[in-house]
């Protein structure tokens, strides 16, 4: 038996249907024509009009029951119209399925190519038990390197060399991430992108700071700490510093001896660097507030930029704190008695102001010059700290600085300074004199705060 609930189908059943009661019906009488008259009086005598009459009902129950039989079949294929789309909803689910468990049996398809790349037991796999590393770490190391190298081809680092000096690099100092990759490339897992992309973020690492040290190295700084400490010091402020070297070596740009001489000098100029957090265990004898601190840290910070040692910062920060007590806008006269004065800058007044508390009409025509040439203040901490190092290096004082950078004790040091480049009015007393012993033992004082500040903050960490 064929099923067919085609519209075909449909159509030739409709057919066959009018084909029995199709035409126009009538009744007996009407299809007697004009002989239904004498054919009724005749019907009338015979009694045989009731028959005339049951063959008009027998028209009429056939026209019923072939109205009846339509509509059944209109609802049979509609019915089987809706069981059709009925059965398509279910076959796409079920299409669905497949194709899922397509895509299902693809991923393990990828798993099993990847463990035969690895050595894995394929057939263990297949059947559904978790899968097993290989028995030693070396073998896992190994299999680890067969990922890293076909992770490397497929990005394009075909190079064999590279290939194989970055799969040395990590089995000798971070063999751990090849065994990781292999076990995340064995199982599938999508964390194999991740680790792989941080052995490449490490290798680049190790490659910028080997670089570098070998620059350090190739310029004489050969002890392994102390290129560490300056290597370290760069990450911290200027970690692109070592980073622009490496990609001036690795593509032989020919900038790399400047990059490195650009390196170096921001270094000599920054690694006596401090923060305001540094000063956590300063300790000067006396209260200091913000303002101070922050002072005093931009004050060490511009000494250590002039590449002075640290035993000449040490002497002149004292210096510093024994005149103004690290504020920018101390006037040191009987009439000024705080930190933070309102005080109107005269050139000719003989008042002490400044960090360096600047009193000699010379001394304080320079600052203002050099305050109005750099569009500055002479009551900034930045205009007077530009103006101490003009004034040390190329000014008023810049045949008596080298002098003081020559001595080679702290103490001797800040005698220099205070007496040759402060003159201040104890130091005009002259050696011997109990007001200037007084005054230059309590310079002395200060520098030993800053000094043990200074070793227990940086040389005991």
């Amino acid at each position: 038996m064929i099923r067919d609930f085609t519209q075909a189908k449909r159509e030739e059943i409709k057919k066959a249907l009018e084909s029995i009661d199709g035409g126009e019906w009538k009744t007996f009488m009407e299809w007697c024509g004009g002989r239904a008259a004498g054919f009724g009086d005749w019907a009338d005598r015979l009694g045989i009009s009731s028959y005339t009459r049951q063959i008009d009902d027998y028209q009429n129950r056939i026209r019923e029951i072939n109205d009846d039989v339509r509509r059944q079949m209109d609802i049979a294929f509609e019915g089987a119209a809706e069981a059709d789309r009925g059965y398509a909803g279910i076959f796409r689910r079920h299409a669905e399925t497949v194709r899922e468990q397509i895509r299902t049996v693809q991923t393990m398809l990828q798993v099993m190519q990847s463990a035969n790349r690895t050595g894995v037991d394929i057939k263990a796999l297949v059947h559904g038990m978790r899968p097993q590393p290989e028995g030693s770490r070396e073998e896992r190391i190994e299999s680890g390197r067969r990922v890293l190298m076909n992770h490397l081809q497929a990005r394009g680092i075909t190079d064999s060399t590279v290939q194989q000096e970055v799969c040395d690099l990590i089995a000798k100092e971070q063999p751990y991430m090849l065994e990781n990759l292999y076990m995340a490339d064995f199982r599938g897992s999508e964390d194999t992108g991740e680790m792989y992309n941080l052995i490449i973020e490490y290798y680049t690492d190790r490659k910028i700071e080997m670089t570098f040290k070998e620059y350090l190295g190739k310029y004489g700084v050969t002890d392994p700490a102390e290129q560490q400490e300056i290597y370290g010091k760069l990450l911290e402020k200027q970690p692109s510093m070592p980073q622009d070297l490496y990609r001036a070596v690795r593509e032989g740009n020919g900038d790399a001896e400047a990059i490195f001489s650009a390196t170096m000098d921001y270094y000599n100029k920054h690694k006596m660097d401090i923060t305001i957090e540094d000063l956590e265990g300063l300790d000067m004898g006396e209260r200091m507030d913000q303002t101070q601190r922050e002072t005093f840290v931009a004050c060490w910070n511009k000494l250590g930029q002039m590449e002075i040692s640290k035993d000449h910062m040490i002497a002149v920060m004292a210096c510093i704190f024994a005149e103004s007590r690290f504020s920018a806008t101390n006037a040191q006269e009987s009439s000024y008695k705080g930190l933070y004065d309102d005080y109107e800058f005269k050139t000719g007044d003989s008042v002490g102001y400044g960090i360096l508390q600047w009193t000699y009409e010379t001394r304080k025509e320079a600052l203002l010059k050099y305050a109005n040439d750099t569009d500055g203040s002479v009551h900034d901490l930045e205009t007077q700290l530009g103006y101490f190092q003009y004034e040390m290096e190329e000014g008023k004082c810049s045949g008596i600085w080298p002098d003081f950078l020559k001595e080679n004790d702290r103490n001797a040091a800040i005698e220099r300074f205070w007496s040759d480049i402060l003159i201040s009015g104890n130091s005009l007393l002259g050696k011997g004199n109990p007001d200037y012993e007084t005054a230059l033992a309590e310079h002395i004082k200060f520098a030993d705060h800053i000094e043990n500040w200074y070793v227990t903050t940086f040389q005991q960490k």
